[in-house]
Formats: structure tokens, C-alpha cells, sequence
């Protein structure tokens, strides 16, 4: 047996993965898999003959200390002892695992930590990270704009003069619509720094990518230090964190030239924190968006609908590129969701910036006018304190670091 640390706890989602890989012997001789913590308690069982060859053991981080942590990992029979210990298989079936926990206990990292004790959400889990998981039926965390109160919270905030008028009434205006927008918050220069590296990584084909179609062109802020910039810019994190309630962190790029054409749906099910809530999507325009270009279309109000996860639906994880059962299962109820909402068109002039809840609706509109580029980045941030997963895929998220630098990637 073979275990690896296979994520960079650094910039996980609080979530550390374990890659168990297992011999074709120890799969066929029967037991158990036992991960167990340092003091020898165990945390998780698996019967060794369920899990396949290369087996994935998620831990949470909140229900670990900060710092130096280990787990251990073996081979049992039934009566619980180490078959290497009774030399059944001869040399070692057990292994141990070291890792450092980064995570900052927050006061809303220690809140999310004691209601993952209260109700029983897993230390360490097997398989895929999923909604099932979490209570999220039964749990009280919420952001304050998901709170009944979120009104006198923002007027709180005012009295205070921690946000302005200005300011307060666009946050009423994302707790009624879900969306909120800056104009002119990124300016021109690094916009125009910008589009010459899209045209770079369009000349690259980056990542295969074939100009005029609607492909996006994922995480240039790996490459590009113009969008690495926008990436990590002070104004998007500042108003990113206003509204996640802390230390806000970028998780990924998505640039658009042309339209996505996408049909309707909501990011929860594909970036998923826990508790919910506590994720935004940033949409930054890089030209003036023309009509008959694609235009995104937004959805005032339907954030508020019941969030739609994985096994709500019944629908399998998509591992292999193939949507079709996700198709089926989850895209009819973002369409009936969206008969029931009115379709704002969004025509935004270059710089100007849209944060959008989590569980907004939102589209592509058809590219009616082929010829029109539709130049945008999308940036999906997290509260740092949050646990971060793709619940339609089943992997842990990720969160960038403090201090991400070009050279790290």
C-alpha cells in the first residue's frame, strides 16, 4: 500500500486528499482499510474489497489543530488488528502520512469546525467530496445576505461607517437581485495589458483553443502577469471580502473572447463551499459589450431558490467529460427555475465589474452578430474559511495563496 498527500494544503479548499493505492493482493485478501489519527483513534473503515485499486481518502481540515498533524493508514482483519502486525501478508500493510494544516481559525472557521463536530460531518471520508457530506438542510451558518436580518445589517454597517450610502444601497440591491455592479473599478491600462495577452494566448492556442469559437481559455493568470494582477487586485478582494464576511481568495480565471452561449444554470453545483453561500463570482468586462454578441443574461431574484447539489438530483459525478446524464438530471431544473424569472441583459462598458451570489441564475445569450467579440474574465472567489469543493466533479477546490507568485506555477 501506498498513500500520497496528492493537493497542496496551501491553496486546497480545507480539504486534504489522500491517494491509497492499494496491491491486486491486498485487494483480493479481504479486511479492512482503518485511518486512524495520531493518537491511534479511528476515524474512518472501509472494507478493502469495496475500494478500488487507487482509492481517494478525503480529511477536513477544520477538524484538525493547525500545524504539524499525521494519520495513519492499515490493512485490519475483523478483529480490528494490523494483518502486517500477524505477518498474514508479510512486509508492512501500514503506512503513516505527516501533513501541515494551514488553516486559520477564523471566527468563522471555529463556527464552521463546531458544527461540523454537532452534526457528525466525517473527519475523513472515502471517495468523492459531495453535498451529502454537510448539513446543509439543517445548518445555521449563513452569510449575512442569505439571513433574514441582512437588511439591518447593512444599515448596522452604515451607522458605523464602515460602507457608505452608496455603498449600502447597492449591497439592498444584491440581497434583492443577487448581484451587485462597479463601473469603472479596473482601469484602462491593465485592461489594455490585458487584451494583448489574450491575443498572445490566442495566437498560442492556449489550451486548444480555437479563435471564434465560444471556448473559454481557463486560468491565464498562471501565465499572464496582467491577469495575474486582476487576478489578485486589491479593489475585487476588498469587495469580494465585504460581502464573504473575511478573508476572501481567488480561485480561478475564465476568459472569454466571444460569447459562452451557455444555458442557464447556477455555480453552486460546480464551486461549491460549506456552509453555502460563501462563494461570488466576479464577471469583468474588457471591451463595451455590443448587442448581438452573446451578452450575459442574469436572473434578478432566482438566487433565492433552493440550491441544487449532485445528489439531490441523483445524478452521478461527472469524471469522464461526458454531461449527458447531468443533462438530464440537473439542467430541466435550472429550466424551470428560469420560466419563472425575468432575463436581464447585461451590456456593461469595459471596466465595469459584476459580483454575483453563488446560486444566481445566469446564461449566454445566442451570438447573434458571429463576428463580435465578447471579451470578458470571470474570477470565482471563496471565503478562505470555508470548505471548498466541485461537487458535479467530486474534487476538492481550490483557494490561491496569500502570496501567489508567477514563478510558483
Amino acid at each position: 500500500m501506498r498513500v500520497t498527500l496528492t493537493n497542496d494544503l496551501k491553496n486546497s479548499g480545507n480539504i486534504a486528499m489522500f491517494q491509497v493505492s492499494l496491491t491486486e493482493t491486498e485487494r483480493n485478501g479481504g479486511g479492512t482499510l482503518a485511518v486512524r489519527d495520531a493518537k491511534g483513534a479511528v476515524l474512518a473503515r472501509s472494507p478493502v474489497e469495496e475500494l478500488p485499486q487507487e482509492a481517494m481518502v478525503g480529511a477536513h481540515m477544520h477538524r484538525f489543530a493547525p500545524g504539524p498533524n499525521s494519520l495513519s493508514f492499515a490493512i485490519e482483519n475483523g478483529a480490528g488488528n494490523w494483518l502486517s502486525q500477524m505477518n498474514v501478508r508479510g512486509g508492512a500493510s501500514g503506512t503513516e502520512v505527516a501533513f501541515d494544516n494551514p488553516i486559520k481559525m477564523t471566527q468563522l472557521a471555529n463556527r464552521i469546525a463546531e458544527e461540523m463536530r454537532a452534526f457528525d460531518v466525517p473527519i475523513v471520508f472515502f471517495g468523492a467530496c459531495d453535498s451529502s457530506l454537510y448539513p446543509y438542510g439543517t445548518s445555521e451558518l449563513k452569510p449575512w445576505f442569505d439571513r433574514d436580518d441582512a437588511a439591518q445589517v447593512v444599515q448596522a454597517w452604515q451607522g458605523a461607517q464602515r460602507v457608505d450610502a452608496d455603498m449600502a444601497g447597492q449591497l439592498q440591491g444584491f440581497v434583492k437581485n443577487g448581484f451587485i455592479v462597479f463601473e469603472n473599478l479596473i482601469d484602462d491600462a491593465l485592461i489594455d495589458q490585458i487584451n494583448l495577452e489574450i491575443d498572445e494566448a490566442i495566437a498560442e492556442r492556449h489550451g486548444g483553443y480555437e479563435y471564434g469559437s465560444s471556448q473559454r481559455i481557463e486560468h491565464l493568470h498562471f501565465s499572464k502577469p496582467g491577469i495575474q494582477r486582476l487576478f489578485r487586485h486589491e479593489k475585487l478582494r476588498h469587495l469580494a471580502s465585504l460581502l464573504l464576511e473575511g478573508d476572501a481568495r481567488p480561485s480561478q480565471t475564465l476568459t472569454f473572447v466571444f460569447g459562452s452561449q451557455q444555458d442557464a444554470h447556477q455555480d453552486t453545483i460546480h464551486l461549491t463551499p460549506f456552509p453555502a453561500g460563501y462563494m461570488s463570482g466576479i464577471w469583468i468586462a474588457l471591451q463595451d459589450i455590443q448587442p448581438g454578441s452573446g451578452e450575459l443574461v442574469v436572473y434578478p431574484g432566482s438566487h433565492r431558490e433552493p440550491r441544487v447539489y449532485m445528489a439531490d438530483a441523483e445524478c452521478p459525478k461527472v469524471t469522464d467529460g461526458n454531461w449527458s446524464e447531468f443533462g438530464r438530471k440537473v439542467v430541466p431544473i435550472w429550466e424551470e427555475i428560469a420560466a419563472r424569472y425575468p432575463r436581464e441583459v447585461y451590456q456593461p462598458k469595459k471596466g465595469t465589474v459584476l459580483f454575483w451570489h453563488e446560486n444566481l441564475l445566469h446564461s449566454g445569450s445566442p451570438r447573434q452578430d458571429k463576428a463580435l467579440e465578447r471579451r470578458a474574465i470571470v474570477i470565482h472567489t471563496f471565503s478562505s474559511s470555508a470548505v471548498v469543493y466541485y461537487d458535479s466533479s467530486g474534487l476538492v477546490g481550490t483557494i490561491s495563496e496569500p502570496e501567489l507568485h508567477l514563478e510558483d506555477h
